[in-house]
């Protein structure tokens, strides 16, 4: 069977890799559920995240120096959850007032407020054995369970996310404070927390669901329902076999679809992250209590991968792309990978990258050796298959440099973006050609659209229109790694023609991206080349090719060429590295700067047929001596040479026939 083949049967998913594993996957499915039904089955709480076992060792932890601040922070919290006439004070009477959010996300403000409010009182009342924390706490959830059921019209209209939120506050609230509930009390939440997973998974099986199974509500709802699940083996004995198969199903089911064979998810990093939230602390649990383990997922092995390859170098934040911003990890599941795994590189990412505070850092502490992604061997030029993605870099330092294109799919309503054929360059301290960041809307002006990416424009338009479930789609049609040099050739045809609902954009008759990226040999940095062979149709447009620069930047127009500065705080050129950009095109472009939103943004245009741009970035170290550059057309093709005292590189681009580009490197005789 090939590897991610999927049987179905049902509402039930079971994902199984390779004969060998087909028997032993569906006996250890099988006897999870059986073991659900056995006589006199009890449900001992707390049992999602800890078990009363874990305590002294837990209460041992918050009382080092590296846990000692954190634990200071949640005991402060949980005190003024509990303290009326403070700012935090939570009052059981006013659980479903204040949302700072409305309409269809209503729900993720009062999800994440319960969650926070849960994990805060739970850990301190299980920390502590005070009484106070946990009987406040147990107001709040059962104060929550009456208020907002599933059929609340504010809930039952809010996102699967939202209820996913939801959801997760009232597993954890259960398992941590049921033995401060009531029969009656206790009856009210389980109730609630049954509806809730009824109604996610009713929602699941709706036909063409839209978030189902690419979208990251699908990992944020299916884990918390599966955690609930956990929760209701007692209260619901036969209900809850049904429901953590069909978890358990969904969850492989998203981890199949919305991951590829190297780690990346089909949104931008902050979703995934998202996403894993829920579904890692689902996975956790159900392993803790002997179900299926489904960290052995090949997909989610390789998502500690997919990030070291996204991060920036010399940074903490990852590339903005596809409906992200810089930002690092809000969420420790990675600790919790690197433990699972033993994975150096996991816990390293975690050390790095993770920029907010949890209980799960106590709870998932573990002694795995952070190792560098130099240290474990990652390569420096990756192709993700699945998200049409490609990444080369020299390193993850501060002097290192990274270039990425993308041009891939679309997975039916996810998050995505006009900008197949993009590309982004960082290095040397600094973000050269940006991605604009989050955008999810259908503005035509807005950071969905080709205009705030590094892409082409045609007479003014770009791909379809995109964001808010909309999105293009493109293929990667060649892909090259090599000692000295990495290649890529991206087919953005249909992005420029349809967007996934069929709306047409501005249309062409090809629109292909060839892009080099030249690795640091013999002493001589880093650059990349973009090559547009893009055309609309046989008769004379105007082309506008765009670079988006960082805030920071300053920069400096020429004929046909542009150096990209860092400025300092008071608007002065810093003697600092610098990014030369050399654009060419059939007819010479015009170049100019204007302000999108918050940054620079380079526009090279020209009109023609085919405007063939071609265009060389080197970012080069302070005080690195200009190689010379020159664009000829000659012999059928356009002939790129970049002389340096050491070696002349020559990157020949035919026009006719075999159109893909060559690179030549030749060492200089002296």
């Amino acid at each position: 069977m090939d590897e991610g083949k999927k049987h179905e049967g049902g509402n039930s998913w079971i994902t199984v890799w390779g004969n060998r594993t087909i028997v032993a996957g569906l006996l250890l499915i099988l006897g999870f559920l059986a073991l659900l039904q056995s006589p006199g089955n009890t449900v001992e709480h707390p049992g999602l995240v800890f078990s009363q076992s874990d305590l002294p060792q837990l209460q041992d932890r918050i009382k080092i120096d590296e846990h000692a601040e954190l634990w200071a922070e949640i005991l402060q919290e949980a005190e003024g959850y509990c303290t009326p006439g403070t700012d935090r004070y939570a009052n059981p009477s006013d659980v479903d007032g204040g949302p700072t959010r409305f309409g269809k996300t209503i729900g993720h403000s009062f999800g994440r407020r319960l969650t926070r409010w849960m994990e805060t009182l739970g850990f301190a009342y299980w920390m502590t054995g005070e009484e106070r924390f946990g009987d406040h706490g147990a107001q709040l959830l059962v104060a929550s369970a009456r208020a907002l059921p599933a059929t609340d019209e504010r809930m039952a209209q809010s996102y699967a996310g939202g209820r996913g939120d939801f959801m997760r506050g009232l597993a954890l609230g259960y398992d941590w404070l049921e033995g401060r509930l009531g029969p009656v009390e206790k009856k009210i939440v389980e109730e609630t927390s049954a509806g809730y997973i009824q109604n996610i998974l009713d929602d699941a099986h709706q036909e063409n669901m839209w978030w189902v199974p690419y979208h990251n509500y699908s990992g944020v709802a299916f884990g918390a329902a599966g955690l609930l699940s956990l929760n209701l083996q007692e209260a619901y004995p036969e209900k809850s076999k049904v429901w953590l198969e069909d978890c358990i199903g969904l969850i492989n089911r998203w981890l199949d679809g919305a991951f590829d064979e190297n780690g990346a998810n089909c949104e931008g990093t902050a979703y995934a992250v998202y996403a894993l939230s829920n579904s890692t602390l689902f996975i956790d649990a159900l392993k803790r209590n002997g179900g299926p383990n489904l960290f052995d997922h090949p997909h989610l092995r390789r998502v500690p991968h997919f990030y070291a390859m996204s991060l920036l170098p010399g940074e903490s934040v990852f590339d903005a792309r596809n409906d992200a911003d810089y930002a690092g990890f809000w969420d420790p599941f990675m600790l919790r990978l690197a433990k699972e795994y033993n994975d150096g590189l996991a816990k390293w990412l975690f050390n790095r990258c993770f920029t907010d505070r949890s209980f799960l850092e106590i709870v998932w502490e573990n002694s795995v050796a952070p190792r560098s992604p130099q240290e474990v061997g990652e390569p420096l030029g990756e192709r993700f298959p699945g998200r049409g993605l490609c990444i080369f870099r020299t390193g993850w330092e501060e002097d290192d440099v990274q270039f990425s294109i993308e041009s891939g799919p679309f997975f039916r309503k996810t998050h995505n973006q006009a900008d197949k054929g993009h590309f982004t360059l960082y290095g040397l301290g600094h973000r050269w050609a940006i991605d604009s960041g989050y955008g999810n809307s259908q503005d035509p002006n807005g950071k969905a659209q080709t205009v705030a990416h590094n892409s082409v424009l045609i007479d003014g338009s770009g791909q379809a229109l995109s964001g808010a479930g909309l999105g293009t789609s493109g293929q990667i049609l060649d892909y090259q790694t090599h000692d000295e040099y990495g290649y890529v050739l991206a087919d953005c045809g249909d992005a420029y023609n349809h967007n996934s609902d069929g709306h047409p954009g501005i249309g062409v008759k090809k629109a292909l991206r060839h892009a080099f990226f030249v690795r640091p040999t013999d002493g001589l940095p880093a650059y990349a080349v973009i090559l547009d062979d893009i055309q609309k149709d046989d008769s004379p447009h105007q082309y506008t090719w765009l670079l988006h620069t960082d805030s920071e930047m300053a920069v400096e127009v020429g004929e046909a060429t542009a150096e990209v500065t860092p400025t300092s705080a008071t608007g002065e050129i810093q003697e600092s590295p610098r990014l030369l950009v050399y654009l060419h095109a059939v007819s010479d472009p015009t170049l100019e700067v204007d302000q999108y939103l918050d940054h620079p943004r380079l526009k090279g245009s020209t009109e023609g047929v085919n405007p063939r741009f071609a265009a060389l970035l080197l970012p080069l170290p302070a005080e690195y001596e200009y190689p010379e550059v020159d664009f000829q057309e000659r012999d059928g093709a356009l002939h790129i040479e970049v002389r340096w005292k050491e070696r002349k590189d020559s990157i020949v681009w035919p026009e006719t026939g075999e159109t893909n580009p060559k690179v030549y490197l030749e060492k200089s005789s002296g």
